[in-house]
Parts: C-alpha cells; sequence; structure tokens
C-alpha cells in the first residue's frame, strides 16, 4: 500500500486544523499570484522583446543614418577641398587677369602717348610742307624772272656784239646758279617729304 502521509485530508489522516485550512488558502493564494505574477512577467517579457526589436530595428536605422551621414561628411569635405582648391585657383587667376589688365593700361597709355606725338609729327609737316610750298612758289618766281632776264639778254645778246663774251659769261653763271638753286630745292623737297 501507498504512503498517504504526504498528502492532507487522506483517509488515513486527522482531518486539517484551522490553521492547516489558512495555510492552504494562503498557499493557494500565493500559487494564483504566482501564477498571475508568471503571466504578467510573460507578458511584460514578450512586451520587452517587442521594445527590443524594435530598438534593434531603431539602431540598425541609426547605424544606416549614421553610414550616411559619414559618406555625406566624406562627400561633403571632398566638396569643401575642391571648392578651397578652386578658390585658390582663381585667387592665382585673378593675379593674372591683373597683370594682364596692368600690361594693356599701360599699352593703352603707350598708344595714346603715340597718337599724341603722331598728332604732333602731323601739325609739324603740315607746317614743313606748308613752308616748302611758299618757298617754291617763292623760287619759281624767281625762276620765272631769271628766265625773263636771259631771254631778254637773249635778245640783247644779237644787238651787242662786242659785249657778248662777257654777256656770255654772266649767263653761265646765272645758268650754274639757276642749275644749283633747282638741286637745293629738289633735295630739300625729298628730305621734308621723309
Amino acid at each position: 500500500m501507498e504512503d498517504t502521509s504526504d498528502f492532507p485530508n487522506s483517509p488515513d489522516q486527522t482531518p486539517m486544523s484551522d490553521d492547516d485550512d489558512e495555510f492552504m488558502i494562503d498557499a493557494i493564494r500565493e500559487l494564483e499570484e504566482l501564477k498571475r505574477t508568471k503571466l504578467f512577467l510573460e507578458a511584460e517579457n514578450s512586451r520587452l522583446k517587442t521594445q527590443i526589436n524594435h530598438l534593434t530595428g531603431e539602431m540598425e536605422g541609426v547605424d544606416i543614418a549614421i553610414s550616411a551621414a559619414q559618406a555625406y561628411m566624406a562627400s561633403y569635405e571632398s566638396s569643401r577641398e575642391t571648392c578651397i582648391d578652386n578658390i585658390e585657383k582663381l585667387s592665382d587667376r585673378k593675379e593674372y587677369l591683373i597683370n594682364d589688365i596692368n600690361m594693356l593700361c599701360l599699352k593703352l597709355i603707350a598708344v595714346r602717348e603715340d597718337r599724341e606725338s603722331t598728332a604732333t609729327l602731323n601739325d609739324t609737316l603740315k607746317s614743313e610742307f606748308n613752308e616748302i610750298v611758299e618757298e617754291k612758289t617763292l623760287v619759281v618766281k624767281r625762276l620765272s624772272a631769271i628766265n625773263r632776264g636771259l631771254k631778254e639778254i637773249s635778245a640783247d645778246k644779237g644787238q651787242r656784239l662786242p659785249n657778248l663774251k662777257w654777256y656770255d659769261a654772266i649767263l653761265k653763271k646765272i645758268y650754274v646758279e639757276f642749275v644749283e638753286a633747282q638741286n637745293r630745292m629738289e633735295v630739300s623737297m625729298v628730305l621734308k617729304k621723309k
């Protein structure tokens, strides 16, 4: 036969007292409390697992965001360095353009000075040309007078035969002077044109 001494209210044992009933009721209450606690803890465990999964997903999202931010920062740093290089290149280009502008300004000043010199030279040449024209007119008048004189002398030559040699020498002198004057005029005009 089995030993039933451990089971309460077994037929072989004596009936339970009120203290024993209270103990049993307390034990049952504790068991029910433990069941409720177990159910609460299981629900809480499930909720926490869900929260952990959710937080794990968020952490993965944060990791992706961090990766994207790092990639953006690397790209930004590269762009910043490119911009700095471009600014330095623009500074060099600016200096080059300033030098070009300065050279052009110097050339413009030189052109302006050359233009003023050319205008002055042109005025001087016009003045000299006018003087040459006036001198030529004067020489032409003198030559005309000399020619008239020569013609008169030639006409008188026939009348004054005894003094023919003397007239001939004078005519030769006048002719030589006439040729020399004409040569000087031509040389003067050639020099003035240059």
